[in-house]
């Protein structure tokens, strides 16, 4: 409900002031996804973000998937409720690896570097109770960008979170910028 009223009040600023907002075209369910998980997704209301086509050959099938020729920048993502009838939802580090081998390029002239956030960070910055950062060169099928960055982001009994961020220039100002577009409900 929060980001009903938000998007609402967003939109009648713009509107208040003769200024078009660019417009996602959100696939469905994904409102109610968030819900269900008690995520707060911070939509990108500049750079003129657009909703965005996914080769359905990919590995990784996100439920999200943005770009932004202004930023030069591609953000995905995949959301994984936790389900307690399905072990395989409960365990956030397999999710995150079996994402990574999936998408990363894996032979011996490609690196991939990980770091773990501490938990306070994590519960900080995304009220999650794990968070891990990835680096590495992604696979065709899957990007056609040089690089990627994906965060993997889970809490215990919500969900996993995982956001690819693909992009050209390692420099780009609009990762760091963009880091934080989703996080768990730190109310609940």
């Amino acid at each position: 409900m929060p980001l009903r009223l938000f998007v609402f009040f967003v939109a009648m600023g713009f509107a208040a002031t003769g200024v078009q907002a660019q417009r996602i075209d959100y696939p469905p369910g994904f409102a109610r996804l968030l819900e269900q998980c008690d995520l707060v997704w911070f939509e990108p209301l500049d750079a003129g973000y657009r909703d965005t086509y996914q080769n359905s050959d990919n590995p990784v099938l996100c439920d999200l998937a943005l770009r932004s020729p202004k930023e030069k920048l591609e953000i995905r993502l995949k959301i994984i409720p936790w389900l307690n009838r399905d072990v395989k939802t409960q365990a956030p580090n397999v999710i995150a690896w079996r994402a990574l081998t999936d998408v990363a390029v894996n032979d011996d002239d490609n690196l991939i570097s990980g770091i773990q956030l501490s938990k306070d960070e994590a519960r900080e910055r995304f009220g999650a109770d794990m968070a891990v950062m990835y680096f590495f060169t992604p696979k065709p099928i899957f990007s056609n960008y040089p690089y990627c960055r994906m965060l993997a982001l889970a809490k215990e009994g919500k969900a996993t979170v995982l956001v690819f961020w693909f992009f050209e220039d390692e420099s780009n100002p609009a990762l760091d910028h963009r880091m934080e577009l989703i996080a768990f409900n730190r109310d609940s």
